[in-house]
């Protein structure tokens, strides 16, 4: 059997063979979310118009993040005014929030939601406040120009490291064990984009 090496998989298959997995704490990157929109506002969150726009919602990721940002979330006095789901065979996010209620607060669950809501974001005729998680140029973007102003990213260079290490165990030292792994990330802000260490992390192989 071939060894394999789960990096951020959602899976419900067999098993067999599998050295590790990785991947960020989905929960905690929630939690963080929330966090990061409780001190962004001016207002009491109850006073908001809250939306939340996230991927898939059949995925345990997914599920996991929004179960942590509700949580945080709802424990301040706040309240989910509208959710946007990308499910297999919808519309693009993009096209979809046409006639929604134009939201004092903007969350993104994962990367293609942060791209789309940080378009969303740019056309609409208030300032909003808009944290996501991502770590692709489009979401950096919209960090830089002040359209987003929080972005949570996972380390996905320790995500590479850890996967590699298990392998080599599991082939050079014939370990049997299956290594479950979380890896951290990273609160960046605008004030804190061009730091040496978050420029490591956003561009490591530069």
């Amino acid at each position: 059997v071939k060894p394999i090496e789960l990096v951020e998989t959602e899976t419900n298959a067999d098993m067999t063979g599998v050295t590790g997995s990785v991947s960020p704490d989905h929960l905690e990157i929630g939690k963080a979310l929330a966090k990061e929109i409780i001190g962004l506002s001016e207002k009491p969150l109850s006073e908001c118009v809250i939306a939340v726009v996230l991927g898939n919602p059949t995925l345990s990721s997914m599920q996991q993040r929004l179960t942590g940002f509700m949580e945080v979330l709802e424990q301040n006095g706040g309240k989910i005014t509208w959710k946007l789901e990308q499910t297999a065979g919808a519309a693009s996010l993009r096209e979809r929030f046409v006639g929604l209620r134009e939201p004092d607060i903007l969350v993104a669950l994962d990367n293609t939601s942060m791209e789309a809501a940080g378009e969303y974001a740019a056309s609409l005729s208030k300032e909003v406040i808009l944290a996501g998680a991502g770590t692709s140029v489009k979401a950096i973007y919209y960090l830089d120009s002040g359209i987003a102003q929080s972005l949570v990213v996972p380390e996905e260079y320790m995500m590479g490291y850890h996967s590699v290490r298990d392998l080599a165990e599991h082939i050079y030292l014939r370990t049997s064990t299956v290594n479950i792994q979380s890896v951290p990330f990273r609160i960046v802000r605008k004030d804190t984009l061009f730091t040496e260490e978050n420029q490591e992390l956003l561009f490591p192989i530069q």
